[in-house]
């Protein structure tokens, strides 16, 4: 059965967030590289925004890994 946008969202979040905590920095550092608020980091680990691709692209260079890590892999 196809993933619906939301759990695509959602697991979008969920590797940001392992990303994030893997590179030791915290939402605000996050947001801070991105120049966006902790919340909006929030709101994209929790799977409530989808993260459009220039802010995908944006935050895996602030977390020195590759865009596609970011992305379900069965998406």
């Amino acid at each position: 059965m196809a993933k619906t946008l939301k759990q695509i969202d959602q697991e979008a979040g969920k590797l940001l967030r392992a990303a994030r905590k893997n590179s030791g920095m915290s939402q605000a550092d996050l947001a801070h590289e991105c120049e966006i608020s902790f919340q909006q980091i929030q709101k994209y680990e929790e799977g409530h925004n989808r993260i459009s691709i220039s802010r995908l692209v944006q935050m895996a260079r602030a977390l020195q890994i590759k865009p596609a890590d970011l992305l379900p892999a069965d998406a």
